[in-house]
């Protein structure tokens, strides 16, 4: 059944984009073919841990070796070419996000990669676990992630000149700045709430 999904959601619309239809429906059902993938994984184990670790490290390497490759060749060629990247021209980065294969497989490593860690408990890391989500609804939400890459930082128009180095930098830097302004945004409406909470 998980196979059967990971071919009818993400395989087919990369030879058929007619297929993919950015709707809400469809999300869901990415979301539902996540959480099996996340509890499948959770309830059969391999028949020893270092197994799992390794398949999880390789798989996660591999993959992200393979997106970074991928990411700095069409930037490469573009620059040289003076033209602005296009990440849709490379069939594996096509809507690299919860549509694609190579996420699939590296969420999936990094499942297997941590499942048998035991890490201490740690109040920082406490308190910006509680903000994930957050984050995710803040910044992925169409309306202010327009504003975020297109208004604020104007990502295709700053990286235009800009060399490859100086271009991942600057993404870079603006990823951890947009990730923890919306972690200051979502801890400052919890804390909002346990105020109100006290006060009814």
């Amino acid at each position: 059944m998980i196979i059967g999904s990971i071919m009818m959601l993400c395989l087919f619309p990369i030879f058929k984009p007619g297929l993919k239809q950015n709707s809400l429906y469809l999300y869901i059902l990415y979301f539902m073919l996540f959480y099996i993938i996340g509890a499948y994984c959770r309830l059969y184990t391999m028949p020893s841990p270092k197994l799992e670790r390794w398949l999880g490290l390789s798989s996660f390497i591999f993959t992200t070796i393979l997106g970074v490759a991928s990411i700095f060749n069409i930037c490469y060629q573009a620059y040289k070419n003076g033209n602005v990247p296009d990440f849709n021209s490379v069939y594996i980065l096509k809507d690299m996000n919860t549509t694609s294969l190579l996420t699939v497989i590296n969420a999936t490593g990094l499942i297997y990669l941590f499942k048998n860690i035991s890490i201490p408990s740690n109040r920082v890391i406490n308190i910006v676990g509680k903000t994930t989500l957050g984050i995710y609804l803040i910044h992925d939400n169409p309306i202010v992630r327009d504003v975020i890459w297109t208004h604020i930082f104007s990502i295709s128009e700053s990286v235009q000149n800009l060399s490859i180095g100086e271009s991942i930098s600057y993404l870079l830097i603006v990823s951890i700045l947009v990730f923890f302004v919306c972690s200051m945004v979502d801890y400052l409406r919890h804390m909002i709430c346990v105020w109100c909470s006290k006060l009814y």
